[in-house]
């Protein structure tokens, strides 16, 4: 199993993977917790790498999707609610690519607040979403 189905299996079974220091903490059901053991020890180095911060360069403004709270496991939860125009509603976005997506959210360490919307609006009218500041 690759470590992206791993981790999509996790937050399907409710536990939790996160990294601690070189190793990972799962928390969550015992069976499930248990069950999923072996399989992020085997794969560990792999997850790990999946889990760590993307290093960024400091002047752009593309983030990834493992920076936004619109990520659940391996699916773009804004693409299930059909706000992507370009994405299938069961869409597995590329966790760890840099791009510009006007569904995204920031997670709790960006230090940029805006969403996708406020920092692309051209972005949202090209994809024929209706941009609009209350």
């Amino acid at each position: 199993m690759s470590a992206a189905a791993l981790l999509a299996r996790a937050a399907r079974e409710g536990v939790n993977i996160t990294p601690a220091g070189e190793a990972l903490a799962l928390t969550g059901p015992p069976a499930a917790v248990q069950a999923l053991a072996p399989a992020v020890r085997e794969a560990k180095a792999q997850v790990l790498a999946l889990l760590a911060p993307t290093p960024k360069t400091i002047d752009t403004d593309r983030r990834t999707c493992t920076e936004c709270i619109e990520l659940q496991g391996t699916r773009c939860t804004a693409a299930a609610r059909g706000e992507l125009a370009h994405a299938a509603r069961v869409y597995e976005p590329p966790l760890e690519r840099l791009h510009r997506c006007i569904g995204y959210r920031p997670g709790p360490e960006d230090p940029d607040r805006r969403t996708g919307r406020e920092r692309y609006p051209g972005m949202a009218r090209k994809a024929g979403h209706r941009h609009e500041k209350v």
